[in-house]
């Protein structure tokens, strides 16, 4: 074997050995919310990390969504005031949140962990996002006003986010019976079924 050959088989066997020889490092995984299952896990988890600020966010696990608004009074009016202005978006987007928890699960996250990208760029990297994709396409702007709205407020959106179904128990128990009241004002009397919930309601 000549000089040439030696020095073209020894090279990249050097480079096997070394990196044989280099100790291993264990990849750090981002703490994923406790409704994920592992099956519905994309492979670009960076949606999946959670900023340190919302690291005091209770777990959804010990905290009831029911009193989601009391321990975020603000955020919760806020909500309640979105959902006012933008009625059918906000029980489009609540419907899409319960038929697809997880995926409501990483918008959330998404919007609170990345809150100078533009909402377009989250598609860039996700597929099967399609009746989500329909949805901002019929209500851009109230799509855009709730993922200010989580950027604004994110532990408490995070919180929600993990509640999985979270936002249409608030639309089942406060901002359908305020907007229902707001149309029919004689019928929402003390006592009746549609009586929203005050702690989420909308300011006047």
């Amino acid at each position: 074997m000549n000089r040439a050959h030696t020095f073209t088989v020894l090279v990249p066997l050097g480079f096997a050995l070394a990196a044989c020889a280099a100790p291993k490092t264990s990849a750090h995984v981002p703490p994923q919310p406790v409704s994920l299952t592992s099956a519905s896990v994309e492979a670009h988890s960076d949606a999946y990390k959670v900023a340190p600020d919302l690291a005091d966010s209770p777990d959804p696990v010990d905290a009831s969504i029911a009193e989601w608004a009391e321990r975020y009074p603000d955020a919760a009016r806020g909500l309640a005031d979105w959902a006012r202005d933008n009625g059918d978006a906000a029980a489009k987007l609540s419907a899409w949140g319960a038929q697809y928890p997880e995926r409501m699960q990483v918008l959330g996250l998404w919007a609170v962990t990345h809150p100078y990208e533009e909402l377009g760029s989250f598609f860039m990297t996700r597929t099967g996002w399609d009746d989500f994709q329909k949805l901002r396409a019929q209500e851009k702007a109230a799509i855009s006003d709730f993922i200010e709205w989580c950027r604004t407020s994110p532990p408490a959106a995070a919180e929600l986010a993990r509640h999985p179904g979270g936002l249409a128990y608030l639309d089942e128990h406060a901002f359908a019976p305020a907007r229902r009241a707001m149309r029919s004002p004689h019928k929402a009397k003390a006592g009746s079924p549609d009586k929203p919930d005050k702690s989420v309601t909308p300011r006047r």
